[in-house]
């Protein structure tokens, strides 16, 4: 049986205060990530797309209401209901089939932004009669 604490106890008893700290198990910790492929980055494009269009219903449909052009709310709400169930079906896929570094900060807020500019841009033509 290991030791109660877990196993990562065990290696900081057994690292040499002596060696460098790029190497040995340290060296591990710091690599580089692996490159990562066409197909991981299509998907990647394809999950910004559909998570901005999400987003960017939501702050659409928001901006429209607060710039006072009117929203049918009983017509809009299945509407934005699917389009959060889009949303996390999509984050959650975005989490476990994509490659690591495409997960971190930067790229997961990237579409958010994308879509509240998108909106923002959509409630303003919307306003003007452009739509």
């Amino acid at each position: 049986m290991g030791h109660p604490l877990g196993s990562r106890l065990g290696d900081i008893a057994t690292m040499n205060p002596y060696e460098p700290p790029m190497s040995g198990p340290a060296i591990l910790s710091r690599t580089a990530p692996a490159a990562v492929s066409l197909r991981h980055w299509m998907a990647f494009v394809a999950i910004v797309i559909v998570k901005a269009t999400c987003f960017g219903a939501f702050v659409f449909f928001a901006m429209i209401e607060f710039l006072g052009v009117g929203v049918n709310w009983p017509n809009v709400i299945p509407l934005l209901g699917a389009a959060a169930l889009v949303l996390a079906i999509a984050h959650k896929t975005q989490t476990t089939l994509l490659h690591n570094s495409l997960n971190q900060w930067p790229q997961s807020s990237f579409p958010y932004l994308l879509g509240a500019v998108l909106g923002v841009i959509a409630s303003a033509c919307a306003r003007a009669g452009l739509i």
